[in-house]
């Protein structure tokens, strides 16, 4: 009985690193500006984690994506909206934000958007 359960789990296993391993990421993020807010579009077929800055500042900025679990996030299919004052480092000079996203299959991006 012990060895049927091991087996099982390590079918288990294996089928779920498989599936993992093979996850093709499909799809694209976009993003509108209107006075006051950002429009963030997640047209993929997976959850993305975000932040959204001043891009002259977060051209500076090298953020640890191997620890996003606090970022805010965006589910597929979904739009989320980011009013100017929530932008990391706005002000009223702001002319440009980027965003920038990334998944836990290790997709990457970031996104430019005129103010």
């Amino acid at each position: 009985m012990r060895t049927k359960s091991l087996n099982i789990i390590l079918i288990l296993f294996i089928s779920f690193s498989f599936a993992c391993s093979t996850f093709k990421f499909e799809g694209e993020i976009t993003a509108e500006a209107i006075t006051p807010e950002i429009s963030i579009y997640n047209q993929t077929n997976t959850p993305i984690y975000f932040h959204v800055g001043d891009r002259e500042v977060m051209a500076r900025i090298s953020f640890d994506v191997s620890n996003f679990s606090d970022w805010p996030k965006i589910s597929s299919g979904k739009i989320f909206i980011v009013q100017y004052d929530e932008i990391v480092f706005y002000d009223e000079d702001t002319t440009e934000a980027a965003i920038y996203w990334t998944t836990k299959y290790g997709k990457s991006g970031t996104i430019y958007v005129p103010l």
